[in-house]
């Protein structure tokens, strides 16, 4: 007796240090469980990513964005609501500092922004901040920003995906801490109603805070060393699976302590028989998923280890305790244990079963299928509860604006060349063509759509009309030298040289003429007249001559003046020869040229329409407008070998079809870097969209091959235990149908009761795990790995179901009492946990005795040929 107190108090002070030793230990679990919230065992992705946000420049590195909503529910915004909001924004970047704020984005920043951040109604706008992380808590910055920006008669509100994502943690959180207060409670009032005593529940009670605070403590340092996968959620796996084990040790240890004699060697024996295969097997099954990619079902390695510790710490403790610390006196009035029913439904339906073996199997497999014939695909991912901000970003910019996808490109050499910037608009309209995207914004179409000037149909229009203008001159000046040159033609120089000519010959014969009458004059002087008309005719003579002489003057300067213009003419008609020759060339010339630009006028036409006229092409004068140097520092980082391609899907983030859309955007990402400038880039994408496609992808491609693995995994335990297929391969399969049943029930009653709501895929997994538990309990304490075949053979099963039905039913309540309230969280994942893992249980325990006694009795002694003995057993 010496002897084994000193070893009760042996396990006592080894968990009392070990307890002690957890706590001094122990992280912040709220920390932890944020910063290994994306952990997983391949780091590749996340830490490309991380590289290419540091080194982003343009003082933006180690920022997260939060976007502040300003809407107004009613009607447009007014102008006085608008300058509200400006001077509320002006406020925040005036404190910048205080607020971590690195850059401040909004509707009147840039006519880029306008367009991005403005609604079509016009009565929401947005206004993007990045935030420094390192100097900052994110939720902390966004509660002060969602109090500055607050305006009368306005809904306001800060959302990001990272803000929804720890906002849903937080309540998920708290919801689950809720749950594990039930399933604690209810396991105390269960045990002291079970055994008329506050001690054996208070014993319980100390076992699980040991065993919990040593699980995590364990866990967490186990996960930061090794870096094993723990998520946020863990919580509720290792919380309900060390509540449970516990409470079911404990109950089996004292129950059978009690009844025994207060042995201390008997309860070890028959917890090694009732509890040892269900323990090994469940330890297997989820050691086995722990290899999966997904991080959720990866994390179920904490359950094994909750396995390992709580029932190492339950056994021992309860040595411990119970010789110490369980008097008699210490118990209610009345007996000490639960008393033993005579008759309960599981024994009634088991009669059914074994006498109608047939018929039970008949039912039960009609419920199956029934089950089956209601399951559909699964299609939704882990959904995450929008917040208010969230929430009218997507009702006023569409489903898709407020978890956008982000494709980071990294080259070796500068993205800004023209062969670059035209590789990535081309993609960006490839992009831009897929049925599922709502819009793409990139270096060279900041608004998500193409600035008309940039591109090469454009210019080719310009260049056409201006080419029409000039051609259109040129056609006047053709007009006018056409005229001229008939003018020139018109003026006959031929003719009026021959005219002049025979002008000069006249006035060399009137000259000629005038000197004979000079020298008839001369010679009539000289005559002898009458005296009396001397003086007379004298005068008029000399009149004569000097008029003769004025004439002879006259007609001597006309004929020098002819003779000069005769050779002036005659040099101008032949300079306006040669000028009419010129002409004439000059004029073909211009039909030439006019031919020339009209073919070029519908080459570049042509070319504006064809694919050429499509391509992207920045001007000097482009690259220094305001749009594209905006454009630039927005989406280029500072050493321009990294851009960004920002997608928005017509579609939620956790729709099937952005995950389909999101499939054609990687192909067509792939496609565009086969021959172009972008062949050595390096695609990287940010996003909940691409978050959530990767999971849905991991789990529609490996989901059959995790289940098969654990399957086998269940299998071979099984079959080690039992020795027999038979026995494995039946209880393999059952569970297989009942976790499919289950699921087929809870999908038909969302599709009718719950139309806008969705099973996610975690929840299958949760209630997956959770009936292999209870399936496995169950199944295995009612099959007697010994004596299973005497049971069989001797027609006992009712009495089988009986004996098995006291342990059964108080776990059963214990799960319950966890999975009733969790039909009523907000929370998706946790309320379909709870009713699938419900509807689960209850099939279990209304199929088990239709089809057990049947199936195992005719596989021990198969039934004969004749039909009518099959629905009714002579033997019963």
């Amino acid at each position: 007796m010496g002897k084994m107190l000193k070893l009760k108090f042996l396990y006592l002070g080894f968990w009392l240090l070990i307890s002690l030793a957890s706590i001094a230990v122990l992280p912040n679990m709220s920390t932890f469980l944020e910063s290994h919230q994306t952990t997983t065992r391949d780091q590749i992705h996340a830490t490309k990513l991380v590289q290419l946000q540091n080194n982003w420049g343009h003082h933006l590195s180690r920022t997260k964005p939060v976007t502040m909503v300003f809407n107004n529910p009613k009607t447009t915004l007014s102008r006085r609501q608008q300058a509200s909001i400006q001077r509320r924004l002006t406020a925040i970047e005036q404190k910048a500092d205080y607020y971590r704020i690195k850059q401040l984005r909004t509707s009147t920043t840039s006519p880029n922004d306008r367009q991005l951040l403005t609604a079509k109604d016009g009565s929401t706008v947005l206004a993007v901040a990045a935030i420094d992380t390192r100097q900052a808590d994110l939720p902390i910055v966004a509660k002060e920003l969602a109090a500055a920006i607050q305006i009368t008669g306005l809904k306001t509100a800060v959302t990001s995906p990272e803000l929804d994502t720890l906002n849903q943690q937080r309540t998920q959180q708290h919801q689950i801490r809720l749950i594990l207060g039930l399933v604690l409670g209810s396991a105390f009032l269960l045990l002291a109603l079970i055994f008329r005593s506050v001690l054996i529940p208070l014993i319980n009670l100390l076992i699980q805070t040991v065993g919990l605070v040593v699980t995590t403590s364990v866990a967490a340092n186990a996960s930061q060393h090794w870096h094993l996968p723990v998520t946020s959620n863990s919580s509720l796996l290792v919380g309900l699976t060390g509540l449970l084990l516990s409470t079911g040790l404990t109950w089996t240890y004292m129950q059978v302590y009690l009844t025994s004699g207060r042995s201390a060697t008997t309860p070890l024996r028959q917890i090694r028989q009732t509890w040892g295969l269900p323990l090994i097997t469940l330890a297997a099954m989820t050691l086995g998923l722990s290899w999966t990619p997904f991080l959720t079902l990866a994390s179920a390695w904490l359950m094994t280890l909750t396995i390992v510790i709580m029932t190492l710490a339950t056994l021992t403790l309860n040595e411990g305790f119970a010789t110490l610390l369980l008097p008699a006196e210490l118990h209610w009035p009345g007996t000490h244990a639960w008393s033993h029913w005579s008759k309960n439904a599981w024994g009634q339906l088991s009669r059914y079963g074994q006498r109608w073996p047939l018929g039970g199997i008949l039912v039960t497999l009609l419920m199956l299928i029934l089950g089956l014939s209601l399951g559909r695909p699964l299609t939704d991912a882990n959904r995450v509860t929008p917040t208010l901000g969230t929430q009218l970003v997507t009702a006023h910019f569409g489903p898709g604006a407020a978890t956008k996808t982000t494709l980071y490109l990294a080259t070796p050499t500068k993205l800004t060349t023209q062969t670059s910037l035209q590789a990535i608009d081309t993609l960006t309209t490839k992009l831009q063509q897929i049925p599922g995207i709502a819009t793409v914004t990139s270096v060279t179409q900041p608004t998500g759509k193409r600035l008309t000037g940039y591109y090469v149909e454009t210019q080719l229009k310009l260049i056409n009309t201006n080419l029409t203008v000039n051609q259109q001159t040129l056609r006047h000046l053709q007009k006018d030298l056409t005229t001229n040159q008939a003018a020139i033609t018109a003026t006959a120089l031929d003719t009026q040289l021959t005219d002049l000519q025979t002008l000069q010959t006249k006035l060399a014969q009137l000259a000629t003429l005038n000197d004979t009458i000079a020298r008839h004059l001369t010679r009539l002087t000289a005559d002898e007249v009458d005296p009396m008309t001397q003086p007379t005719l004298t005068a008029q003579l000399t009149m004569a001559t000097d008029l003769i002489t004025t004439i002879t003057d006259l007609t001597t300067t006309i004929q020098t003046d002819q003779t000069a213009l005769l050779a002036t003419l005659a040099t101008t008609t032949q300079q306006l020869t040669t000028i009419q020759q010129s002409l004439t060339q000059t004029i073909d010339q211009l039909k030439t040229v006019t031919d020339s630009i009209t073919a070029t006028n519908a080459y570049l036409t042509a070319l504006k329409t064809s694919q050429a006229g499509k391509l992207f092409y920045l001007t000097q004068s482009a690259r220094q407008a305001p749009i594209f140097k905006t454009s630039l520092a927005t989406n280029v980082s500072q050493t321009a070998k990294i851009t960004q391609l920002v997608i928005t899907f017509k579609t939620a983030a956790t729709d099937p079809a952005s995950f389909a859309t999101l499939k054609q955007v990687q192909q067509t990402v792939q496609a565009a870097q086969l021959a172009s400038p972008l062949a050595h880039a390096t695609a990287t994408y940010s996003g909940e969209p691409e978050q959530q496609a990767t999971n849905h992808q991991q789990l529609t491609t490996h989901a059959w091959q995790w289940a098969l693995v654990t399957l086998l995994l269940m299998a071979s335990c099984l079959w080690l235990g039992y020795r027999s297929l038979v026995i494995s391969g039946y209880l393999t399969t059952g569970l297989v149908l009942m976790i499919a049943a289950s699921l087929g029930v809870t999908q038909f009653i969302y599709a009718h009761w719950l139309p806008t709501l969705s099973i996610p895929w975690l929840a299958l997994g949760w209630s997956s795990l959770w009936l292999s538990l209870h399936w496995i309990l169950v199944s295995l304490t009612l099959i007697d790995r010994h004596n299973w075949r005497n049971i069989a053979t001797e027609h006992t099963w009712p009495q089988q179901f009986y004996r098995c039905s006291q342990r059964i039913w108080p776990l059963i309540l214990l799960e319950l009492s966890g999975l009733v309230p969790m039909l009523f969280l907000s929370d998706m994942t946790l309320a379909a946990t709870g009713l699938m893992t419900t509807l689960g249980i209850g099939l279990i325990q209304l199929s088990l005795p239709l089809i057990l006694p049947g199936l195992l009795t005719w596989t021990v002694r198969p039934p004969q040929l004749n039909p009518k003995k099959w629905f009714h057993s002579t033997d019963a």
